[in-house]
């Protein structure tokens, strides 16, 4: 059984803020590359001979002393350090790195989980309340004998399916909003939106056409070219770029 809202009286509303966590690290910036830089020039003055290179020391040695004496045969029976370095090489040669930019990107698929790897993604519905459409966090009324959390979780499995698997993190909300009904709605008096964090896992978004009929994933700064002034202002508070 829903909550059922009397005049004067707040709905309360649970939310999910939905993240995918980068996939992989970020471009460095400038000054990282400098600073990157500069502790590689420290290591490489500082730091002890490794293993390998005290090899190498041990081989060129080596060689010299019997340089003259040395047979092919044995020459060629013995891997050395610097056989080691060109196999390395020659593997290093055959891999080849994928690219960052993912076919998501390319084409601007905000459907797709797979844009952006190296930001954190959240999770957007476009929810019809009143005569108008406003893109959110999902979001659902409250139910009699469940915890808020509880009510999070049923939100995001009625409204994006059974496929999407998520990690919510605790049972108390990260954040809160709230808005008010317009007078004549006869309504109540309007929302109290209480989110709840989760973790994105796998599985892709199968939406509720009833419920809802859009969904993105979108970075941090794209989420103003959705979201409300107010609403904007109120989720930002708990997101963070990781």
């Amino acid at each position: 059984m829903s909550a059922v809202c009397t005049p004067g009286q707040w709905d309360l509303v649970s939310a999910v803020c939905i993240q995918r966590p980068p996939v992989i690290s970020a471009e460095k910036t400038n000054i990282e590359h400098q600073f990157a830089s500069l502790m590689s020039r420290l290591e490489l003055d500082k730091s002890l001979l490794s293993d390998h290179e005290l090899r190498i020391k041990a081989d060129e040695a080596a060689s010299k002393k019997h340089q003259e004496s040395l047979e092919e045969t044995e020459r060629g029976g013995r891997l050395t350090a610097f056989d080691l370095e060109d196999e390395w090489e020659a593997e290093t040669k055959l891999f080849s790195p994928a690219s960052r930019v993912t076919e998501a990107d390319k084409t601007n698929d905000r459907h797709s989980v797979e844009r952006k790897l190296d930001q954190t993604l959240v999770l957007l519905v476009k929810h019809q309340l009143g005569d108008k459409a406003h893109w959110l966090f999902p979001q659902g009324p409250y139910n009699q004998g469940e915890s808020m959390r509880q009510a999070a979780e049923r939100v995001l499995t009625s409204l994006c399916g059974n496929d999407i698997q998520a990690t919510f993190l605790g049972n108390a909300p990260c954040g809160f909003y709230q808005y008010q009904y317009p007078p004549a709605s006869g309504m109540g008096t309007g929302a109290k939106v209480f989110f709840f964090k989760a973790w994105y896992q796998q599985g892709n978004v199968v939406p509720n056409k009833q419920s809802t009929s859009d969904f993105l994933w979108v970075t941090k700064d794209e989420l103003s070219e959705y979201c409300p002034k107010s609403y904007l202002k109120s989720i930002k508070r708990f997101l963070a770029n990781l």
